[in-house]
Formats: structure tokens, sequence, C-alpha cells
């Protein structure tokens, strides 16, 4: 995962390429706050998310920083579920 700029296009999973112009106007919310992209194995944009809507989903601390809040956003996706 990681932070868009804003100022650079990239493809989607299908390997559509899509300029800023194009992507805010399939996404809407791509405009405000700040963009997270979900890179697949090829580089590819696998997901596009809002991070304060990931920080509500995963219940992330509201006094982490940005950065520390993706790590723990990575952390979670990346930690295997425990079989109870």
């Amino acid at each position: 995962m990681e932070f868009w700029n804003k100022t650079e296009g990239f493809k989607l999973s299908d390997g559509t390429p899509c300029t800023v112009e194009e992507i805010h106007a399939r996404y809407p919310f791509t405009r405000d706050g700040t963009i997270v992209l979900d890179r697949l194995a090829n580089g590819n944009v696998g997901g596009i998310d809002d991070l304060a809507i990931l920080r509500k989903v995963y219940a992330i601390d509201a006094a982490l920083t940005d950065v520390e809040a993706l790590t723990a956003i990575e952390t979670i996706r990346n930690t295997p579920p425990r079989l109870v």
C-alpha cells in the first residue's frame, strides 16, 4: 500500500491506463482526502481507498500519523486470522 500523490495516473487492475482526470471522474472521492493505493504484484492498482475510511474500518488510533496509520493497517491486513 502507498499514498497517492494525485499528480500521476496509474493502471487499473485490468491494465487500463488512467490519467489523474480520468481517475477523479471514475472515483470522485479521490479528489479530496488522503488516498491510498493497493498495488498488485504487476504494479497495477488493485484498490483505491480513502485513508480516513480505512482508519475507521480498522479502528486505528486517531493520534497516529498517516504513515503510522498506514503501517498499522498493513500489519492488520497481513496478519493471518487466528483459529479459535
